[in-house]
């Protein structure tokens, strides 16, 4: 029997991957067997995991996302968790169903004048700029 490949276009050309089973059993997109996939993370139609990527916890990967690089994250003070990570047009900011390609956008919902934690989604989105200078 042979290993599964797939070609993720990264200049690597076709390595180990396999198509990710959801945990509600349904067949989502691909992953290289460098990349992790974990908790109840899930992995939808054409999107893609590779290189060294890390996906957890709640996260959805779907449409032609591709992620491609570890992310990192940080957790409000109520569980909720934020998370930055490479796409192909730049990079997202991601927290629970929001998500958003560039930070302007991500700081208008989160730190507009009537959102009840403001103050400390300010200081989160500040932290994850300044640990992740390419993402601009």
């Amino acid at each position: 029997m042979s290993e599964e490949t797939f070609d993720f276009q990264d200049g690597n050309g076709p390595v180990p991957a396999a198509r990710h089973k959801n945990p509600d059993g349904t067949l989502g997109g691909w992953v290289a067997k460098t990349a992790q996939v974990s908790g109840d993370a899930r992995v939808y139609g054409n999107a893609w995991v590779y290189g060294n990527a890390q996906v957890s916890g709640d996260a959805q990967v779907s449409g032609d996302a591709q992620v491609s690089k570890p992310y990192t994250k940080a957790t409000r003070s109520d569980g909720y968790e934020f998370a930055v990570f490479e796409t192909a047009s730049g990079f997202a900011i991601v927290a629970g169903c929001r998500y958003f390609e560039g930070w302007r956008q991500a700081e208008e919902y989160w730190i507009s004048a009537d959102h009840p934690k403001r103050d400390e989604n300010a200081v989160i989105l500040a932290f994850l700029r300044a640990v992740n200078p390419w993402a601009k």
